[in-house]
């Protein structure tokens, strides 16, 4: 615009006028252009925040909907580990109901080892002073009965657990 100013006053003041009116109106014309070529840059601007907070509300619910997803399948992982540790804990209680029912019955053969030990102990004690001692039979035969009480209440406590 320099150059064409100093190219203006050269020329005579009538047409100087009239070519400095028309730069003006150029440079005007040229400012409304800019101004409108702003204006249409903000309107697609505007247009592509609008076009923008769209994808950004979409992307928002995609992100919520796949949280709740992700959400449902680590309880359906919760779930099916509490089920298999339930199936766990189950298969160790019989596991210990088992233990208990084992060691009641060694529990009932060493009560009948100890209560034969000790019968046999007193025959042997009883044979080398008395032969015949209706005593010791008769605590051999209170020995059985206990014995079988025992023995039947070992047998019960086993088939309840069962």
């Amino acid at each position: 615009m320099g150059r064409g100013k100093i190219a203006i006053r050269r020329i005579d003041n009538s047409t100087s006028r009239q070519l400095q009116e028309n730069l003006e109106k150029g440079v005007v014309n040229n400012v409304e252009v800019d101004v409108l070529k702003l204006r249409r840059l903000n309107v697609e601007l505007h247009l592509q925040k609008r076009s923008l907070c769209c994808r950004i509300l979409s992307m928002e619910s995609q992100l919520v909907s796949l949280a709740k997803d992700s959400e449902n399948e680590f309880i359906q992982k919760i779930k099916s580990e509490a089920s298999i540790l339930r199936q766990i804990n189950e298969d160790l209680c019989k596991q210990v109901e088992d233990l208990q029912v084992s060691r009641l019955n060694e529990v009932g053969e060493l009560v009948y080892l100890r209560w034969v030990n000790s019968g046999l102990k007193n025959e042997l004690q009883n044979s080398t002073f008395f032969t015949s001692d209706i005593s010791s039979s008769q605590l051999l035969l209170n020995g059985l009965i206990l014995l079988y009480q025992v023995m039947k209440l070992l047998n019960m406590v086993a088939l309840k657990r069962n």
